[in-house]
């Protein structure tokens, strides 16, 4: 609720636990949890929680977490969606190897 917004009042209404949870008048009742932390509805915005910026991931996520289950992503739209469809992000990384010393024996020969 804090990303999303109050939970619709439909499905507030529906819920067995509402009474935990919401007031009668179906606000979320805004109470410390185990750790004394008060969270508050729809104050932080989704990119700032995940910590990305990238537009397409963040579509694909705003569809999953929809409050309303006829407007959420389906299994079959999420794997067509954009953000799983485009080309992943290649990074070119450069190796070096450094030589094995050679270490010289007693014996004359060479120990790699």
């Amino acid at each position: 609720m804090e990303v999303r917004g109050p939970c619709p009042r439909l499905m507030v209404d529906k819920s067995t636990r509402k009474k935990i949870f919401f007031d009668d008048s179906g606000s979320v009742k805004l109470e410390p949890n185990s750790k004394g932390v008060v969270h508050r509805v729809a104050n932080q915005r989704l990119a700032s929680v995940i910590g990305t910026d990238d537009a397409q991931f963040l579509s694909f996520i705003d569809g999953c977490l929809q409050w309303d289950p006829a407007r959420r992503m389906t299994p079959n739209d999420a794997l067509h969606h954009e953000w799983l469809s485009k080309p992943p992000q290649t990074t070119t990384t450069t190796t070096t190897t450094t030589p094995t010393p050679t270490i010289s024996g007693s014996g004359g020969g060479s120990i790699k």
